[in-house]
Order: C-alpha cells, then structure tokens, then sequence
C-alpha cells in the first residue's frame, strides 16, 4: 500500500493481515499513489522475549523510539529511511484487557496501531528530514470553503483547540477538517492534513449530549463503563478517538494553500511576535521530546537533534512574520461567543 501523507509517499506492509486491515481502514482517508515511495513502513508483531532482545541491540544510524504506554519499539534506519514498528503480541487475554482498561483510550497497541504511526513515524520521520521546508504546530485546524483559508487553533494542552475546531466544524457547513492535535506547514503557509482520528478527551466533552452519544455509539459495555468511570474522577484522565469522517459528516480537506494562525490563550493580553514565535516553539519541545528530540540525543546524534531545534525555530519565526496571529482569550468563555466575538472568524464564518 502506498499513500500520500504529509506531501510524502509512503509504503507499508504488515505481516499481519487483521493489523494490515486496521491501518488500510484508517489510512483510507489519505489519497492512494503509484509514485516510487520516499519512506518505507513496516509493522511487525513479535513475542515479548523477540521484542526485548531487539530492544537491547544498538546499531549505527539507527533511530529507537519507544512508546512508553504499550510494548512495542520502532526502529528507524536513517540510512535508507526504511521504518520498522515491532508490536508485542500480548499472549496472556487477562493482561491485555487490563492493559486496555488503563490506558486513555481503551486501546492496546493493535487497535491503538492508527493514533501510533501518525505520531511516532508520520510526523517524526516528515520533521527529521524536512525540517528545512515543513513547519510543525501543535493545533486543531479547520478549512474555509469560501475563502480557501486554513484557520490555525494552537496553544498549550488543553487551551481548546479541539473544543473549538468541533464547534466550528459542527455549526457551520462551509468548513473542512484539516487536523486535530499536529499540524504540517509548508514555509510558504501551506498547510497540509494530518487525519489522525481527533482525540476527544472528557473535559471536551458534556455528559449525555450529542458528541457524547457519537463517540460511545457501536461501542461495547465495557469500553463505555470505563468512559463513565474516569470521566467521573478525571476527565483528563479518558480519551477517545473517532473517526473524522464520522465526527464531522464527511467534510474532510486535502489541503489549505494559505493559513489563518489563532493562538488561544487563558490570559487575557496582547502578545509580540517574538513571545509567540517562543511559545510555539516551546510547546513543540515539550510535546516531541520524549518522541524525537530526546531518541535522536540518546543516539549520539546530537547535531541533527539541534539542528531540526534550528530549523524548526526559523520556520516559526518566518511562519508569523508572514502571516501574523491573533490571541483568543478562551478562558470561561463559550466557544459561540468566542467566535463572535473575533472579528476575523466571524468574518470568516458568517460571512
């Protein structure tokens, strides 16, 4: 299967056919290519005892990323840009299910394989290559039919960035889905979709509305108790991801050739260029770290890890200063009267 995602292609192939089906599924939204491929992808499921002694081996030019909350390592060989996700394969039925229960998600690494390669290969391997020409974001992002405007939502965890793109995408018919937690810009503001199913987590979310009985529907009794369990505790502590298709109606975009970038905000002030450029620097090294930064240093390769630091702080840099910001003060606001009460998005929206 090759697919275009992140203005790269892709190939990947499983050698397991049930996991080859779930990545097929949630890759579907990606366009199909016959280009020769500029990475290739392979997942592998191995036993627990094959997965420990692969995660002692250290080699040159090769990259290890681990993702901490299931077993599993992704070896990437920065050689040939070939990319290899060993998943362990969880014998023991017990284990598994409990496993299940305490993740966010209720999501082992299998049916969790979709959010995985988005966030541990797509957007790691697309940044370590590209950083010269590709900016990353941490924002929701919506499309503007009309104007063919990408609005950019981007802030710290939790400031409402998918509060926002849900309200908007959900009221207003002329929008497109463009991304939910990581966005890809090009240096001249092209923004690019990454469908990754939108994590909608508890505080995103009131008890029995609408969006509430989308995200639980065709889900078992068990997967539905745990929602209601650590929402009830920890609304930050649950999570569910669901597809954009489904979420939103089909309204899902390829691309937006100009972007509109809001930075939300629980302060209510102005904020310079130069603070802006800081903060969403910053909150890319706080949310990538443990995924690129910290792997590439631990790899002894600590040149490529500043200079991608380097690149990536240039790119925001020219990123403002081409297209400027805004600041949204979102703090016990309601997400309507957010919007109204932002020039530039309701001039956008209801127009």
């Amino acid at each position: 299967m090759r697919k275009l995602i992140l203005s790269k292609i892709w190939k990947i192939e499983s050698d397991n056919s049930q996991l080859m089906q779930r990545i097929k599924e949630e890759l579907s939204l990606y366009e199909e290519s016959f280009a020769v491929e500029d990475f290739k992808l392979e997942i592998k499921l191995v036993d627990h005892n094959m997965l420990k002694n692969l995660q002692r081996k250290k080699g040159g030019g090769v990259l290890r990323i681990k993702e901490h909350n299931y077993m599993l390592e992704c070896k990437i060989n920065l050689k040939n840009n070939l990319i290899t996700i060993y998943i362990n394969r969880e014998k023991n039925s017990a284990i598994a299910y409990l496993k299940k229960w305490n993740s966010m998600g209720f999501e082992t690494a299998e049916t969790g394989i979709g959010r995985i390669i988005h966030e541990v290969v797509f957007i790691p391997i697309t940044l370590i290559n590209f950083s010269k020409d590709m900016i990353l974001l941490h924002a929701s992002s919506v499309l503007d039919i009309n104007s063919g405007i990408g609005m950019v939502f981007t802030g710290y965890g939790g400031s409402g960035k998918t509060k926002i793109e849900e309200y908007i995408l959900n009221n207003f018919s002329g929008t497109l889905f463009l991304s939910d937690d990581i966005l890809l810009v090009s240096l001249d503001g092209r923004a690019y979709p990454n469908f990754n199913y939108p994590k909608i987590y508890g505080y995103n979310v009131k008890k029995k509305s609408p969006l509430e009985s989308k995200i639980l529907a065709n889900r078992g009794l068990s997967d539905r108790l745990q929602w209601y369990l650590k929402n009830t505790f920890n609304d930050s502590s649950v999570r569910r991801r669901i597809d954009p298709r489904y979420l939103y109606d089909g309204r899902i975009s390829k691309t937006a050739d100009k972007i509109k970038i809001f930075i939300l905000s629980d302060k209510e002030r102005q904020i310079e260029n130069e603070e802006a450029v800081k903060m969403l620097y910053d909150i890319i090294l706080d949310e990538y770290s443990r995924i690129i930064f910290n792997p590439l240093e631990v790899s002894d390769l600590h040149k490529l890890s500043e200079r991608i630091k380097t690149d990536l702080k240039k790119g925001i840099n020219s990123l403002i200063a081409d297209n400027g910001f805004e600041v949204i003060f979102t703090k016990n606001e309601e997400t309507g009267k957010i919007i109204r009460g932002n020039e530039s998005l309701s001039r956008l929206l209801f127009d």
